[in-house]
């Protein structure tokens, strides 16, 4: 009698294995959407101290997502920005980055870069302006250039990248 037994293919491996890796980057996710959703996320008082949300767009290929950020102070002129956002309407990305943030006038000149790798395009500068509820900085790297427009979470919705 010969007993039928079942070995896992290759391919049947490398879907859970992919699988697996697809979750371990939803649980990252879930966990910007808590902090995100905290009572601790929600200063709206002055300065940048807070929850965002918005948009991004690429000027050279014309993609674009969703963006939120949760914006922590370091220092007096320094601040940790926590991006969250959307490629392709489904694929998250998330980073951190650190702004130096420049008081003029009503708001702050903001500046910054952040290296994602080659993969994701290189070195990646920020220069921008932010107020108490408006976020408009321009991005440029070697391959690509555009725009993260964020208001303060609970302010009337961004209208760019409809």
């Amino acid at each position: 009698m010969t007993q039928n037994r079942h070995h896992a293919s290759p391919i049947a491996l490398a879907v859970v294995a992919l699988a697996l890796v697809w979750c371990s980057g939803c649980s990252a996710v879930s966990g910007f959407q808590r902090d995100f959703n905290s009572p601790c996320c929600c200063a709206t008082g002055e300065g940048l101290v807070g929850c965002w949300e918005g948009c991004w767009e690429s000027h050279c290929t014309g993609h674009n997502g969703k963006l939120q950020a949760i914006i922590t102070q370091v220092d007096e002129t320094h601040y940790c920005a926590r991006f969250h956002g959307t490629f392709f309407k489904f694929l998250p990305f998330e980073y951190y980055m650190l702004l130096s943030a420049t008081p003029e006038g009503d708001g702050y000149q903001l500046a910054g870069q952040k290296d994602l790798g080659k993969l994701a395009g290189g070195v990646y500068r920020y220069e921008g302006r932010a107020t108490s509820t408006d976020f408009l900085a321009n991005y440029t790297s070697c391959k690509d250039r555009g725009v993260f427009v964020m208001r303060r979470r609970g302010c009337t919705s961004c209208s760019c990248c409809q």
